[in-house]
Formats: structure tokens, C-alpha cells, sequence
């Protein structure tokens, strides 16, 4: 009795991205497909054997079907099967749905958002319809002290404007979601019970003003990637506990007035980023445990009033490029520590007011 030729009997599709939002990219990568034979064999495709009839979800839908395509090319074959997926409009998390909670796509439980370890659900039914939540909307927590933890979705694109200020009971770490492209005015402001590390996501691109102001807590390091080109006024003052290195990626292109003051437990070397033109009023006043040489980069042109004030822990050299033309009177305000100034490309009193707050027992030394 002949046997029966394996023919192509099926295709196995398998994805763990449940829903998309309107016009979202579609990528093969989202799927495993397989090959499924009537002699029960199965063969895994790579992204080259099959073909999807869609590359953007759509809009005004709730759902849609996709279509792959699989050509055996020992037989010749062909089989084609669809699989539905959800289409999930973006939301913004705010105030009011923080204070009556939010049901859970997964669960169809409702999820209580304003006391306790929080957990903000990716998916939710909002108004008869499922959303992705995309952001933290200004003031959604604003003043909240019954909250003691924060876990986010990593759908989180941007945490809004005093989206957490004030919450002074929030504990333990803060792992921002690696969806991130933005941190707000105000975003965690006076979080004072924040604690360890914080670690920026690579996909931050802005901190704003008061970002973390006052969020003294903090007791480990602060890691900011090369993904953040602005750092805005007062971004991260009075974050007294943050310790060892501090290091401004070159991304930075603005570095704003205060940013880092008074942040006096960084105890290792102080690196600038070699973007920044302008160092600006008060940026690293009263970071009293920065050490070694300070060296600016040759990047910048001014330097401005008490930028590095009470920064006595300067204990080396005082480097400053060609490339500076102006720096105001009280710029080192109280750097009593540093060893020499040297001044490059330049003759003395080239630049006005020298030793710019600086004991005037330190040493200058001009190399034109």
C-alpha cells in the first residue's frame, strides 16, 4: 500500500503582543510561526519564509485580522491563515481615574490606584473600550501620602507634570519604565523617600525643571544615558544622598540654572558633558564632596554665577579652555581647596574678575 504523501496541513501562530494601538508598526518579529505537516512535523519560520498582508494596525477598529502566508518551497505549496488581534487606543492615567481605580483588561478586576504598593496595569476598559495607558497625566498623584510604591507598564512614554509631587510616603527604589521619553516639571519633587539608585532609561531625551528637587533619599547612584540632550533648572537639587560620580553625557546640550545644587553626597569625580556651550547660574552650587581636578570642557564659553560655589572638595587643578571668553566674578565662589587655575590660550587678566571667587592665595597660571 503506498503511503501517503506530508503535506503542508497548517500554521501555528503565536504572539505575546496581545494588542495594538491605531497605527502601530506591525513586525514579524512580534510572531513565532510554525509550519505544522500531517506526519506531525513542525518546522519554526524565520521572518523570510512568511509574509504578513499588514505593517500598520488600523484605526477606528477594535480588532483586525492578520493574514500570513507560508510557501513550501519543496511541494510548492501554499497556506494562507488569519489571526485576529485587538486594536488598544492610547490614555493618559489621570487624577480622577487614580482616585476611583481602573479595571484590568486581564483580570476584568478593578484595580485601586490611591493607597498602598500601586501597580498601574498596561490595558485597561475605559468607556467601553480597551486602551494602552501611554502616560502619567499632570498632578495624577499629586499630594497623594497613601501610596508607598510605584510599579509602571512599560507603555509609559511620558510622566507628566507633578504627576508624583509631594507623595512623601513612596519607598524603596524607583524603576522608571524603559518606555520613557520624558520627565516632567515637578514630575517626583519632594519624593523624599525614594531611595537607592536612580537610574534614567536610555530612552529619556528631557528631565524637566524640579524633576527630582528634594528628593533627598536617594543613597546610591544617579546614572543619566546618553539618550538625554536637557536637563532643566533645579532638575535634581537638594538630592543630598546621590553619591559617587557624577557624570553629564556628552548628549547634553543644555544643562539648565541649579540643576544639581546642593547635592553635597556625590564623592568622586565630577565629568561634563562636552556639548554644553554654557555652564550655567548655580549648577553645581554647594557639591561639597565632588573631588579631584575640575576640568571644563572645551566646549564651553561662560560660566556663570556661583556655577560651582562651596565646592570645596575640588582638591586638584582648576583646567579652563581657550574656548571660555567670559566667566562671572562668583563662579567658584568658596572653592577653597583647589590647588592651581590653569588658564589656556589666554594671558593673564584676558578674562576679568579671576580668581572668580577662588582664594586669592591660589595659584594661576596662564599657558597662551
Amino acid at each position: 500500500q503506498a503511503k501517503a504523501p506530508v503535506i503542508l496541513a497548517d500554521l501555528s501562530i503565536e504572539t505575546a503582543k496581545k494588542y495594538y494601538r491605531e497605527n502601530d508598526s506591525i513586525n514579524k518579529t512580534d510572531f513565532v510561526v510554525k509550519a505544522i505537516y500531517s506526519d506531525g512535523t513542525i518546522k519554526i519560520l524565520t521572518n523570510d519564509e512568511f509574509e504578513i498582508d499588514k505593517t500598520t494596525a488600523p484605526t477606528s477598529k477594535t480588532e483586525f485580522d492578520l493574514l500570513f502566508t507560508y510557501k513550501d518551497e519543496t511541494t510548492g505549496k501554499s497556506i494562507e491563515k488569519a489571526k485576529t488581534l485587538q486594536v488598544a487606543l492610547p490614555i493618559g492615567l489621570n487624577n480622577t481615574m487614580v482616585g476611583t481605580g481602573v479595571i484590568n483588561v486581564e483580570t476584568g478586576e478593578t484595580v485601586i490606584l490611591n493607597t498602598g504598593d500601586v501597580e498601574i496595569p498596561e490595558v485597561i476598559m475605559y468607556r467601553g473600550r480597551i486602551h494602552i495607558i501611554t502616560k502619567i497625566e499632570a498632578t495624577a498623584f499629586f499630594d497623594n501620602n497613601n501610596i508607598t510604591s510605584i510599579k509602571m507598564p512599560n507603555t509609559i512614554t511620558a510622566i507628566e507634570s507633578s504627576a508624583f509631587y509631594d507623595c512623601i510616603n513612596l519607598r524603596g527604589k524607583l524603576i522608571l519604565p524603559e518606555s520613557l521619553t520624558t520627565i516632567g516639571i515637578q514630575a517626583f519633587s519632594n519624593c523624599s523617600g525614594l531611595t537607592g539608585d536612580l537610574i534614567i532609561p536610555d530612552s529619556v531625551t528631557s528631565i524637566g525643571s524640579y524633576a527630582f528637587s528634594g528628593c533627598k533619599g536617594f543613597t546610591g547612584n544617579l546614572i543619566i544615558p546618553e539618550s538625554v540632550t536637557t536637563i532643566n533648572d533645579v532638575a535634581f537639587t537638594g538630592c543630598s544622598g546621590f553619591t559617587g560620580d557624577l557624570i553629564i553625557p556628552d548628549s547634553v546640550t543644555s544643562l539648565g540654572d541649579y540643576a544639581f545644587s546642593l547635592c553635597p553626597g556625590f564623592n568622586g569625580n565630577l565629568i561634563i558633558s562636552k556639548s554644553l556651550t554654557d555652564i550655567n547660574r548655580g549648577v553645581f552650587k554647594g557639591c561639597t564632596g565632588l573631588t579631584g581636578d575640575l576640568v571644563i570642557p572645551d566646549s564651553v564659553t561662560s560660566i556663570g554665577s556661583d556655577a560651582f560655589a562651596d565646592c570645596q572638595g575640588f582638591t586638584g587643578n582648576l583646567i579652563i579652555p581657550d574656548s571660555v571668553t567670559w566667566i562671572r566674578s562668583s563662579a567658584f565662589y568658596n572653592c577653597t581647596n583647589l590647588d592651581k587655575i590653569i588658564i589656556q590660550g589666554k594671558s593673564e587678566g584676558e578674562i576679568p574678575f579671576s580668581p572668580w571667587g577662588a582664594p586669592d592665595t591660589v595659584i594661576i597660571e596662564c599657558q597662551p
